[in-house]
Parts: C-alpha cells; sequence; structure tokens
C-alpha cells in the first residue's frame, strides 16, 4: 500500500500497488531439452568436465560478457537473466 501526498502534506490518495513483471516470456518457461544425439553430447561432455555448476555458470557469464565486449546488460538479455543478476553473480565469484 501508498500513500500519496500533496506537496501540503495532505493526503490525495491510498492505493495498492499491484507489480507485475515487465515481460511474462520467461516465465513458466520448460526446460531445454536435448534433442538431437550432438546436444545430448554436449551435455553429457558438461557433466563429465568435473566443474561445478557454478563454475559453468561463471564461465557462461564470462563467455557471454566477452561476446558483448563487457556489457553486463546485453549479457544479461543473451542469458535470459538480468542485469543486477549478472553484477551479483560476478561480484560473488571473487
Amino acid at each position: 500500500r501508498a500513500v500519496l501526498h500533496a506537496e501540503d502534506n495532505s493526503v490525495i490518495k491510498d492505493v495498492s500497488l499491484n507489480f507485475q513483471p515487465k515481460s511474462t516470456e520467461q516465465q513458466n518457461v520448460p526446460p531445454p531439452q536435448a534433442d538431437t544425439a550432438s546436444e545430448k553430447q554436449f551435455y553429457q561432455s558438461l557433466v563429465e568436465s568435473n566443474l561445478t555448476l557454478r563454475e559453468h555458470e561463471q564461465r557462461l557469464i564470462q563467455t557471454a560478457l566477452d561476446k558483448t565486449g563487457g556489457n553486463m546488460t546485453q549479457a544479461a538479455k543473451m542469458l535470459g537473466i538480468t542485469r543486477r543478476q549478472v553484477a551479483y553473480k560476478m561480484k560473488t565469484q571473487e
């Protein structure tokens, strides 16, 4: 809930705020399926690489940043996450 005030601090209106995501494109998206033999082989090689999920994530983020010339906003769009998430993940990997 929010209360809006006029310049003289009198109450204008008591309103409820309903925040909606800007885009619902990323909601309820099923996980990607490995349909081809090459995709299955690729995912198998990821599992067998002995890297943690966090290490794979760090490599994906760094690759996206390299590809976008360090632009976090573009890298985030490429990865399907927010810029804030990219910044946080980069900060926590240090």
